[in-house]
């Protein structure tokens, strides 16, 4: 599955997840960035808005006076931030790889709040993807009732790219980026990233 994906990546590896918190599949991009001619992109949800659904659930609590409910949701999202830190600090840690690491997180379109992205999906090479309930965490990766699909089909561009991965690529980022899915700028990893980066940069990126 994932972790057979990553290991076979040639050019790039992409993730969109509210969940980084296993080391296995960190360690294994971090394996992997080396031989990439692109890199990776991860889209994910931003700690401070782990930080302000807390103060939410606080504000929850008070009225509701339902404490242990909601002590165990609050220390639940302290540990994902802190186990996100973690996955995020191997990727990045690799020699002379950090500008291959690209991650960001989603925010709404009038760019005043951080949306709770709740998609799972992979996507390597406009070759492989996967898309389906389980997040990047031990318990969903092994043992939690989790529904995904892989797909590897056997129609190609002219590129050699399959064009299924490639498509649903190119209509997630022209989402993201409010673009159109013909836009040269979701063409290929290198063209998106330059406008993902771009679009951060000017703090329009939309989910």
């Amino acid at each position: 599955g994932i972790l057979k994906a990553i290991s076979l990546a040639k050019d790039y590896i992409y993730i969109e997840t509210p969940y980084i918190t296993s080391m296995e599949v960190a360690h294994a991009i971090a394996d992997a960035l080396p031989r990439l001619s692109g890199g990776v992109m991860i889209t994910t949800v931003p700690c401070r808005m782990a930080q302000k659904v807390e103060e939410e659930m606080q504000e929850q609590e008070d009225n509701s006076g339902n404490d242990m409910s909601f002590f165990i949701e609050r220390q639940f999202i302290g540990g994902l931030d802190f186990y996100a830190k973690q996955f995020l600090k191997v990727i990045k840690s690799v020699p002379g790889q950090e500008d291959k690491v690209h991650v960001f997180v989603t925010k709404s379109a009038d760019n005043q709040r951080y949306i709770y992205m709740h998609a799972k999906v992979v996507i390597v090479d406009d070759t492989f993807s996967i898309t389906g309930s389980q997040n990047m965490n031990r318990r969903s990766l092994t043992h939690d009732s989790e529904l995904s699909v892989a797909i590897v089909d056997d129609k190609k561009d002219e590129k050699n790219r399959h064009i299924f991965a490639r498509d649903l690529r190119r209509r997630l980022w022209a989402e993201h980026l409010g673009l159109e899915t013909t836009s040269p700028l979701v063409e290929d990893f290198a063209s998106g990233v330059k406008e993902w980066e771009r679009q951060a940069d000017l703090e329009t990126l939309r989910p």
